[in-house]
């Protein structure tokens, strides 16, 4: 777990500073191949929001976030994932 002091300064740091890479990456949903961000979870902080497709990775696993969703970073640096097309 991060310390609030970790939290905080991650929190000053832009989306963009948490990706990592783009990948090519196979969609069932839409039948493709489409680009994807890759951001570090390390790197986000409380407050940033990103848009699906994307993928999160960490040391223990990858999220990936489907089109029609988004993933926001609470306060506590969980990774919340909400379907915009229900």
């Amino acid at each position: 777990m991060r310390s609030t002091a970790t939290a905080s300064i991650l929190n000053q740091g832009s989306l963009d500073a948490a990706r990592i890479a783009t990948r090519d990456v196979w969609l069932a949903e839409s039948g493709r191949f489409a680009p994807c961000p890759i951001y570090d979870r390390e790197r986000l902080g409380p407050g940033h929001r990103l848009s699906g497709p994307a993928i999160v990775e960490q040391m223990d696993a990858t999220t990936l976030v489907l089109p029609g969703q988004t993933a926001r970073v609470d306060a506590h640096l969980s990774l919340l994932i909400h379907d915009e097309t229900r």
